[in-house]
């Protein structure tokens, strides 16, 4: 039987890395918005259809 080997940290997975590429995506996205002209920025909380 094969033995597993102790825990290792993997950064490509670590969910505060994915948290902040994801945010500051937002941020991108909301700071081009503005510079386009949107009125109004809307944020969706969810992925789901309305």
């Amino acid at each position: 039987m094969a033995r597993e080997g102790p825990a290792t940290y993997a950064p490509a997975r670590d969910a505060r890395r994915y948290e902040q590429q994801r945010l500051q995506r937002l941020v991108d996205d909301v700071a081009e918005a503005e510079r386009s002209g949107a009125g109004t920025v809307q944020i969706e909380t969810s992925r789901d259809p309305p």
